[in-house]
């Protein structure tokens, strides 16, 4: 089974290799057979094998896609859905190949950026921990090293190991329940800084989805609530569920986002635009493009802040086990 970001790449990849074949003539039963092999995640072999001998016996690939729910989200089930009723399965594959690339490829950037702050925070935390245990055996002796070397590492795990493993199991219990998940994501929009960044990537999803799906035809009450699920926040969701309500009701999608409680100048604006232009996916879509660069922006900023940070400390604490080497060594001589 792959992880989370590389069963993204590999559903990029397989979904523009659906669009190119059905383009080139092949049968949508014909495609998802020739990609069996292709693919490396074993559920997607599984969903590929058994929507190909469905979709042949006269199914529909849109019932085959609800019946692997861990692997295709209700966004990718509702546009597959639209697609086969207008016939353009090709333009729709294309599109969720481009939705998956750049899903991806923000999630690689944030994996590259974070890795160098991520190895200076190790680093800070074990560097005391080696540096005082090679002090202790070059002035002391082999044995105190050791009996060092346990005591320090007890006491990371008691200080350090117990208190993060807790909040990583009250984490995991919180995100079983729909009620712990929204409290998880309304904490990370309080959080100084990253909330901000969290709250532009929320609006940069909810916007390429909303783009995606309004462009495959999908209703615009019905593109809310899954473009509010694809935001991955239960700020943005709730604003899309309750837009989603107001425009089912007849309601103009602009003032709809406004009385569910979208603050954002941008999203309002361009919305508004692409009401009175007809080309709502293309100005929503240019929303998702800013907040993506945005996102990238501070992202970059936060992580050569924490580097720097990170270096700093790393400095001082080098620095004191030296004076402190330094000084028991000469304490020992000037005992002799």
């Amino acid at each position: 089974m792959l992880s989370s970001n590389a069963l993204i790449r590999e559903k990029a990849t397989l979904f523009r290799q659906l669009s190119t074949m059905i383009s080139a003539g092949l049968t949508i039963s014909e495609a998802l057979s020739a990609l069996q092999m292709r693919v490396q995640d074993a559920r997607l072999r599984t969903f590929l094998a058994s929507a190909s001998k469905a979709v042949m016996d006269g199914a529909k690939l849109s019932d085959e896609v609800a019946r692997y729910p861990d692997l295709f989200p209700p966004l990718t089930h509702a546009m597959i859905q639209v697609a086969e009723e207008s016939g353009r399965l090709d333009v729709l594959f294309d599109r969720l190949a481009g939705y998956h690339e750049r899903d991806y490829s923000i999630r690689q950037m944030i994996s590259r950026e974070t890795l160098y702050p991520k190895v200076l925070g190790l680093a800070i935390l074990f560097i005391p921990l080696g540096g005082n245990v090679i002090a202790r055996w070059l002035t002391v002796g082999g044995l105190s090293a050791f009996l060092l070397f346990v005591e320090v590492l007890f006491l990371y795990i008691l200080f350090l190991g117990v208190p993060a493993f807790l909040a990583w199991r009250a984490y995991v219990t919180l995100s079983k329940t729909q009620a712990g998940r929204d409290r998880i994501d309304l904490f990370k929009l309080r959080i100084p800084v990253i909330g901000k960044i969290v709250l532009r990537s929320s609006l940069a999803r909810f916007s390429r989805a909303l783009s995606v799906l309004y462009a495959c035809g999908v209703p615009v009450d019905r593109s809310l609530r899954l473009a509010g699920d694809a935001a991955a926040n239960a700020h943005i969701r709730g604003i899309a569920e309750t837009a989603a309500g107001q425009v089912k009701d007849g309601t103009a999608l602009t003032t709809a986002l406004l009385h569910a409680g979208l603050t954002d100048d941008l999203v309002i604006s361009m919305v508004r635009t692409g009401e009175q232009t007809g080309k709502l996916d293309e100005t929503v879509d240019h929303v998702a493009d800013y907040y993506e660069a945005e996102t990238e922006t501070a992202i970059r900023q936060l992580t050569v802040i924490a580097g720097v940070v990170c270096i700093l400390i790393a400095g001082i604490v080098v620095g004191v086990i030296v004076i402190r080497f330094y000084s028991g060594l000469l304490g020992g001589l000037s005992a002799e």
